[in-house]
């Protein structure tokens, strides 16, 4: 029998070597399964109704198994985050470019008066 103390360690070890930058994070996400994912956020020029990219991908098969996957289960606030990345063709950012998230949230100022909350007499 292999002593508890040994397999936290070589788990700790290999868990250290494990790269987790965002590009390779980016990378293994799209890359799974094959590159499904990819292949279903790229391979179109649209959306169709009813085909969308999380919930015909072997990412989402994985992680939205009812119990989760290797004792991992997602909170409604990730699962809800990773289903609108999915679907939104995994864009590896928010912006294409710095002047552009500049613009961007020069936008969400002006708008946010019109997203208030009014009251209705």
């Amino acid at each position: 029998m292999i002593p508890t103390r040994f397999l936290i360690s070589l788990c700790l070890s290999l868990a250290a070597k494990l790269d987790l930058t965002p590009a390779k994070s980016y990378a293994a996400l799209i890359g799974f399964g094959g590159g499904d994912l990819r292949n279903h956020a790229f391979e179109r020029d649209r959306s169709l109704p009813g085909t969308d990219t999380a919930s015909s991908s072997k990412l989402w098969k994985l992680l939205g198994q009812k119990d989760g996957h290797a004792g991992v289960k997602l909170d409604t606030d990730s699962t809800r985050r990773l289903v609108t990345w999915m679907d939104t063709y995994t864009q590896r950012t928010g912006h294409f470019s710095d002047e552009q998230a500049a613009k961007l949230a020069a936008f969400r100022q002006d708008c946010a008066p019109l997203l208030k909350e009014t009251k209705i007499p």
